[in-house]
């Protein structure tokens, strides 16, 4: 694994995103240990100053990865963290990565930097993307098994059923579906 002595991971994010954000944050943790990811809950104890510890832990950040959702984008203090992040990236290495995890736009100031896309490919691979960034292995020919369809099965009688099934998106103007079953 490469990683250097100096390595601090910040996770900018809404606490309303905790739910998908907290579980990144534990497995980069497990990583890199505790003390490399800073992340709220386990970075700012009770008692200490929020933003005396936010700045703490972004002079010496070295990945700095954005959450963007409708509940960050609504965030003074998200706002704080990121252009501050931003900012710092002119006077040193600050690798800036925003990670897309909502069907939002991206702040235009930041519309010009690749992301990664959570909201499109999934924790998963949202995870691996982050961790061969951070071990400087980022790889970009991955990419998540792609369902486009959503079907269901309704049952009228004891020997009839209607079968629905959905794409979500077209690619191809003329499509033909195949459906095999087993239903008896």
């Amino acid at each position: 694994m490469i990683w250097r002595d100096y390595l601090v991971i910040f996770i900018s994010h809404n606490n309303k995103d905790k739910a998908f954000v907290g579980p990144i944050a534990e497995k980069l943790s497990e990583i890199y240990g505790q003390e490399k990811v800073f992340f709220d809950v386990w970075s700012i104890k009770p008692g200490e100053n929020i933003i005396t510890e936010m700045s703490k832990g972004l002079e010496k950040t070295s990945y700095f990865f954005y959450f963007i959702t409708e509940n960050s984008l609504a965030s003074e203090m998200v706002d704080l963290e990121w252009t501050s992040a931003l900012k710092e990236k002119t006077n040193r290495k600050i690798e800036f990565i925003p990670v897309k995890a909502d069907d939002v736009a991206v702040p235009i100031i930041i519309s010009a930097i690749s992301y990664l896309d959570l909201y499109m490919n999934g924790l998963e691979t949202t995870i691996s993307q982050m961790i061969e960034i951070i071990n400087d292995n980022y790889k970009t020919s991955k990419f998540p098994e792609f369902t486009n369809l959503q079907g269901y099965v309704v049952r009228k009688d004891q020997d009839n059923f209607s079968c629905f099934i959905k794409a979500k998106q077209f690619f191809e103007p003329s499509s033909t579906f195949q459906i095999v079953t087993d239903y008896e």
